[in-house]
């Protein structure tokens, strides 16, 4: 689910313009995309970037056993160095006012996987907040998503 997850997110236009593109290197060699990332920033990314992880989930249930579904929590962090670019992209990915955004709602069919509905969790936009590590200001934002997903037949 999770590349598929990806998938999405490095396939959509509008968040390709909002986002940098990475042309840096990796421990596997020279490497270019966008800058969406499982677990972790990359070392020297652009800014805004996204990284995205799997915080929980397990398999659907019901009284006579699995029903095949798949329902997962995954939290994407923006990175940028203003607060309108980390904007811009939360608008991007849950819609402005939680409208029509690239995820909030997504159903349909990516690589392997059959997304029966993404949406923002109630209270899972947990807003702004100004970082600054190593003397380098940095604007963040936590977004939690409902996974509900199957096999693609």
């Amino acid at each position: 689910m999770e590349a598929d997850f990806k998938a999405i997110l490095a396939g959509h236009a509008a968040l390709l313009e909002v986002i940098g593109i990475n042309l840096g290197t990796s421990v596997n060699g020279p490497a270019a995309g966008p800058s969406i990332y499982p677990s972790a920033y990359e070392q020297g990314c652009l800014d805004p970037c996204i990284r995205y992880r799997k915080i929980a989930g397990g398999p659907g249930l019901h009284m006579q056993g699995s029903d095949g579904l798949s329902n997962d929590l995954v939290q994407i962090d923006i990175r940028g160095r203003t607060a309108a670019s980390v904007i811009e992209v939360r608008d991007v990915l849950v819609g402005p006012h939680g409208r029509n955004g690239l995820l909030h709602p997504y159903k349909g069919v990516e690589g392997s996987t059959d997304f029966r509905l993404i949406r923002l969790v109630e209270g899972g936009d947990r807003g702004i907040r100004h970082e600054k590590p190593n003397d380098i200001d940095y604007y963040t934002a936590s977004l939690d998503f409902r996974v509900w997903s199957r096999a693609a037949a």
